[in-house]
């Protein structure tokens, strides 16, 4: 499951795009959502009339179903904003089913409307609709909508009808996430000319970076500062650190502006994911974009509490025979970039993989590259060379870089 989900996950982060549409009671491989869409609902809290109304405010936040039996995972995100994430995941004796949508809602009269975006709809038995969603075509659903408070805490009711039901359980968080989201994490992106990243310390700060090329543009972002968690898996990051510059002069470019504070919102949309240690989990940020996370491995570990993991400047060398400033790149999930920027204008990039392995009996630690370009510079394939890291300075095999 963890594939599939890492699959759909992957396909939203860089299309920001999503397929859905309805489909006819008749399809042979229609079937509702667990018991009609529903979340776990004790007994005692069955919808009888008796709940309150759905407001704009009381709505919004994290709403879960999580069924071991069914092998159901289900999720549905609401913003301040009007927006919504979806998510459901179903893993049985049939097969896999996954389905992934944002889109948009507003309430009225004790009902909630939902406009699903065009949306994503995969299983693995070669249908492409699945509890009325359809991969391709936008859909609308007007739900009757209550609230209970049960013993487990809130519940949240939408009756669709024919359109379906969800009976959804509040997420509430009762750990310490800071502890838990602490470490290095890779931002998948498609186009592998751009670094992008984020840490999370355990002290409550947090390191974004990012930097590559678009298209003849190349860029660099750098943005420090602190971050809390609530209840309901919302991260608001404060940057009071930011530093922001592209070849063409835009500003603000990627929502940074150089030298401004910023405040971003993430939303936790990959729960489960999370929680279960997967490698792989999305959260959404509000620029409109969904992030898939990659957790740093253990091949990334810290030395003399210092990460390889960052950007490092080297200075001028000859490439190409002409002049230009080095400097290497490398990422938590073990690839990186060796980038030339030339006196005369212009640049290239050199992407590798790497290993950095430590050899416990000299007590010393040592990186292995892999060119996965046409050509590489600096440094050879298959050799293991020795690295000295700390705070600010990173030598490997005689080159001498400055942390960046």
């Amino acid at each position: 499951m963890k594939t599939l989900r890492f699959a759909s996950m992957l396909f939203m982060a860089v299309t920001l795009a999503f397929c859905v549409s309805s489909c006819s009671s008749d399809d042979d491989e229609e079937e509702p959502l667990p018991g009609g869409g529903q979340g776990q609902v004790d007994d005692g809290d069955e919808p009888s009339g008796g709940g309150t109304a759905v407001t704009e405010s009381s709505i919004v936040g994290f709403w879960v179903y999580r069924s071991e039996s069914e092998g159901v995972e289900e999720s549905l995100r609401f913003t301040p904003d009007g927006s919504i994430k979806y998510s459901f995941v179903k893993e049985d004796a049939r097969g896999e089913v996954s389905i992934s949508l944002d889109g948009s809602y507003f309430i009225t009269d004790g009902k909630v409307e939902i406009g699903y975006y065009p949306g994503t709809v995969y299983t693995s038995y070669g249908s492409d609709s699945y509890g009325g969603f359809a991969d391709g075509v936008a859909r609308t659903v007007v739900y009757d909508a209550e609230m209970f408070n049960g013993i487990g805490g809130a519940k949240l009711y939408l009756d669709g009808g024919q359109d379906g039901r969800m009976e959804l359980e509040k997420y509430e968080a009762d750990a310490d996430w800071s502890s838990l989201l602490a470490g290095y994490y890779t931002v998948m992106n498609e186009n592998t000319d751009i670094t992008e990243s984020i840490r999370f310390t355990s002290d409550s700060k947090v390191e974004y970076r990012q930097s590559g090329r678009s298209g003849s543009m190349y860029f660099e972002i750098s943005a420090d500062g602190t971050y809390t968690v609530s209840t309901d898996m919302v991260i608001t990051v404060r940057y009071s650190d930011v530093s922001a510059w592209n070849s063409e002069d835009y500003s603000p470019f990627n929502g940074f502006a150089d030298g401004e504070p910023t405040v971003k919102t993430y939303y936790m949309v990959g729960l489960f994911d999370f929680l279960d240690g997967d490698e792989y989990f999305t959260i959404y940020n509000t620029d409109g974009k969904d992030m898939v996370l990659r957790r740093s491995g253990s091949d990334v570990p810290d030395v003399d509490g210092s990460s390889l993991v960052g950007t490092w400047l080297y200075g001028h060398v000859t490439v190409n025979d002409k002049p230009a400033v080095v400097q290497i790149v490398f990422q938590a999930d073990g690839t990186g970039r060796v980038e030339a920027w030339y006196d005369e204008g212009g640049f290239d990039i050199y992407p590798f993989e790497y290993d950095y392995f430590e050899d416990k009996d000299e007590n010393r630690w040592y990186v292995e590259f892999v060119w996965t370009g046409m050509y590489g510079l600096m440094f050879e394939d298959g050799v293991d060379y020795e690295v000295n890291v700390t705070t600010g300075r990173l030598v490997i095999g005689g080159y001498t870089f400055e942390r960046q």
